[in-house]
């Protein structure tokens, strides 16, 4: 790429995606989609407007990047337009982020792929067919980005074949220093060392936001003992569900995407929820070993943010898994629901990466376990509370397509959740949960600004969240990456 293109690139970036001020034509809720479907247009309209973004056609792509679109662009279009996709292109400006360093020196070879093991998928496409180098990858049974790519395949340029790999991990992988592509570099011996060798991963995690927040590297599992921990110093071209602020990997959904890409059917009105703070899951954020500092994982600080305020509330907590007249309606007087207070549900029903008996028996014994809880079942309640894994949770797909209030806090980012506003689609929990009940008085005494922010996370999600959206991302993710690519 020239210079001058170089530089136009990055304004576009900067200007449409962190200032938002650049504009290009007027939106149009009947110009975004060409296909039948008037709900979803209105409904892309309505979000465009909610964003404060301009509507961005396919078609403008030279006179945004600067250069000639792949040579079947336009079938992508074709293909997004039937789909029912957003035909925005500010929707797809995380797939350009993420290509930029490629961009940048013209091109991907293998050179640029991690070393093959049980971690990753090296695939293929050649005459007008995916296939495999072992593993599962391309599990039609197995919603990943085979059964998102495989509707596209016809739109790729069959006369150019590519190898690409996919990651398993939920970790991200590429988390290179200020090298050059192709600069060898020396390797991570643990999280301490990438903190220590990495100033972009040091100041974007590693110091306090503010005085009354803890240092994100000091509050969440993943930046204090990672489950695995394979992150690799070097610019590599690998698709990954998710990634943290300067990692390198290019972000596609994955199987938990496809596991979250279905519609929700919300049967229980705003009116009728009940003032409940809810969150249910697993022991996941980090390894939990004797020598780690594993009561500062971000799981456990919320089992500890649980704890003490039932032993200030023992009349405000329950486990829904067992006391369930929440279901009965009217609410029996007699009920513990039957009160306007706020009633907290926050627990374990799984217990994962524990590799001591000793902090097994006590994180049962301080906390307990909890009994599972279904989607039908926690419905019923105003306040979700949403909350990282080893990496991005994938319940926040499916959460914020509910009508019930999503309260998140996490430090990944996936295909979608960039376009996620704070106080817009969800209220945002700072990581070391210092606000948290903060945050519930005010849903609770600002009801119908809580409202409108569910109607606006489902809007959103109507658009981003489904399947065919998914195959969109994947298949103009694929569609660049094949024109950048070069065999070594």
């Amino acid at each position: 790429m020239a210079r001058d293109q170089q530089k136009y690139f990055i304004l576009v970036l900067v200007g449409m995606m962190i200032i938002g001020l650049y504009t290009v034509g007027t939106l149009q809720p009947s110009s975004l989609l060409v296909g039948p479907n008037a709900d979803v247009a209105n409904a892309a309209a309505e979000v465009y407007n909610m964003l404060n973004v301009s509507y961005l056609p396919l078609d403008r792509y030279e006179q945004v990047f600067g250069r000639k679109p792949p040579p079947t662009y336009k079938e992508f279009i074709k293909f997004a337009t039937e789909k029912q996709c957003g035909i925005n292109l500010l929707l797809y400006m995380q797939i350009y982020r993420d290509l930029e360093p490629w961009f940048r020196v013209g091109k991907i070879t293998p050179n640029d792929f991690p070393a093959i093991d049980e971690f990753f998928n090296l695939g293929i496409y050649e005459n007008k067919t995916l296939s495999n180098k072992g593993g599962t990858a391309f599990n039609e049974a197995d919603p990943g980005h085979y059964s998102f790519l495989k509707p596209a395949v016809h739109i790729l340029d069959p006369n150019k074949p590519f190898k690409y790999v996919v990651s398993w991990q939920d970790e991200p992988i590429a988390l290179p220093t200020n090298r050059e592509i192709g600069e060898t570099a020396e390797a991570y011996a643990d999280i301490s060392d990438a903190f220590n060798q990495n100033s972009c991963f040091r100041n974007a995690y590693g110091y306090s936001q503010s005085r009354t927040q803890q240092a994100v590297r000091n509050v969440h599992g993943a930046l204090i003992s990672p489950h695995t921990f394979t992150f690799v110093n070097k610019e590599l071209a690998v698709f990954s569900q998710n990634k943290l602020k300067c990692f390198r990997d290019l972000i596609i959904p994955l199987r938990h995407h496809g596991w979250n890409g279905n519609d929700v059917v919300n049967n229980v009105d705003w009116a009728d929820k009940l003032n409940v703070l809810f969150w249910r899951g697993g022991s996941t954020g980090g390894s939990h070993y004797e020598h780690s500092s594993w009561r500062s994982f971000h799981r456990i600080r919320l089992l500890e943010w649980e704890y003490q305020w039932r032993s200030k509330n023992p009349e405000a907590v329950f486990d829904a898994g067992i006391e369930k007249s929440y279901l009965i309606s009217p609410v029996p007087k007699s009920s513990i629901f039957h009160k306007q207070e706020l009633l907290v549900d926050i627990g374990l029903n799984q217990l994962f990466q524990i590799y001591s008996d000793k902090i097994q028996e006590a994180i049962i014994t301080r906390y307990g376990i909890k009994k599972h809880v279904n989607f039908d079942e926690f419905q019923h309640f105003k306040y979700l509370l949403v909350v990282d894994g080893n990496a991005w949770p994938a319940r926040l797909q499916t959460f914020l397509k509910s009508n019930s209030l999503v309260l998140y806090t996490g430090i990944y980012r996936d295909y979608f959740n960039g376009l996620l506003e704070p106080w817009v689609h969800y209220v945002p929990v700072n990581p070391d949960l210092s606000d948290l009940l903060d945050k519930v008085k005010w849903a609770m005494a600002n009801d119908d600004a809580a409202r409108k922010i569910t109607e606006n996370a489902q809007l959103l999600m109507k658009l981003l969240g489904s399947t065919a959206q998914m195959q969109c991302h994947t298949a103009l993710m694929f569609l660049e990456y094949q024109q950048l690519y070069q065999d070594a």
